[in-house]
């Protein structure tokens, strides 16, 4: 003991920083989790980390001493104790499957352009539009292909764009 100095807290900040503390804690919770989960281990990691850190931000995490008052002493604490923070999110945590979706709408934002869109990377076959707001035409099909190809080359089209995921479809020809 008397070879034992202080410690300066303040150099400590960046092994305990709180985003390190939620994906700590998440990954061991996704461990305990993911070989019973049915989804994609890429949502149940995404699910995890939001619910690690909504409790870990919240005021349901008491810390009943005035040591936690200073913040970064609070995630310290919150780091010795990171086990047991897993074990009080597991024991809340229940896999549910909806039959349905439910949209959630952008409140600041409620009305939505391409243009504000943020960039998307495909492996699918693609070439540059001219005739349409949108960057690129991806194909999902040798239909939709060979339709922008036409589109494209027509002087009668203006301007068109793919609209993706509103299942239009044609009946069928008699």
């Amino acid at each position: 003991m008397g070879r034992v100095t202080e410690i300066d807290l303040e150099k400590l900040p960046e092994g305990f920083r709180l985003q390190r503390l939620v994906f700590q804690a998440a990954r061991k919770a996704f461990a305990e989790l993911n070989h019973g989960f049915t989804g994609t281990d890429e949502y149940l990691a995404a699910q995890l980390v939001r619910v690690v850190e909504a409790f870990l931000t919240s005021r349901h995490l008491d810390i009943p001493s005035l040591f936690h008052s200073d913040p970064l002493r609070r995630r310290i604490l919150i780091a010795l104790n990171i086990d047991l923070v897993v074990q009080h999110v597991l024991r809340h945590i229940t896999e549910q499957n909806a039959e349905y979706l439910t949209p959630v709408f952008d409140e600041e934002n409620p009305i939505g352009a391409t243009g504000r869109m943020r960039t998307w990377y495909t492996s699918k076959p693609n070439f540059p539009a001219t005739k349409s707001h949108i960057s690129h035409v991806v194909g999902d099909s040798a239909w939709e292909g060979h339709a922008a190809n036409v589109f494209e080359k027509s002087a009668d089209v203006l301007a068109y764009a793919k609209n993706d995921h509103y299942s239009l479809t044609s009946p069928p020809s008699d």
